[in-house]
């Protein structure tokens, strides 16, 4: 998949995260660990890091098995990051998987588990 495609999956997600009244915070927020595609705020007040994939209708895998474990910690170490550089870190946050396949959005929320 090309970079541009996997960009019109973010837009994609991110006009449905606006529709639902969340407020989009930031996109692509890079960490030497790695990326969040984006950080918004939900309707709750809480923040949200949403990993986002974006597949055509010839995937054999499920697209929420495409978030491994590595990926999860990396996900996590690069939200603690970003929560360190904004100095956010007393704030309710979560991790949701955003799957965009042509013009459908599948949410789901809470994907990581903290302890």
């Amino acid at each position: 998949m090309s970079r541009s495609h996997g960009l019109q999956g973010e837009g994609k997600a991110a006009d449905y995260l606006i529709r639902l009244g969340w407020t989009v915070v930031e996109r692509n927020f890079y960490s030497r660990l790695g990326e969040i595609d984006i950080i918004a705020m939900s309707d709750s007040g809480a923040l949200v890091f949403c990993e986002v994939k974006t597949y055509t209708s010839k995937s054999w895998v499920p697209p929420i098995a495409a978030i491994t474990k590595k990926k999860q910690r990396n996900l996590v170490k690069t939200a603690q990051y970003y929560l360190l550089k904004t100095g956010k870190d007393d704030i309710e946050m979560r991790f949701d998987a955003l799957i965009v396949q042509g013009s459908l959005v599948e949410h789901f929320e809470n994907i990581i588990q903290l302890s």
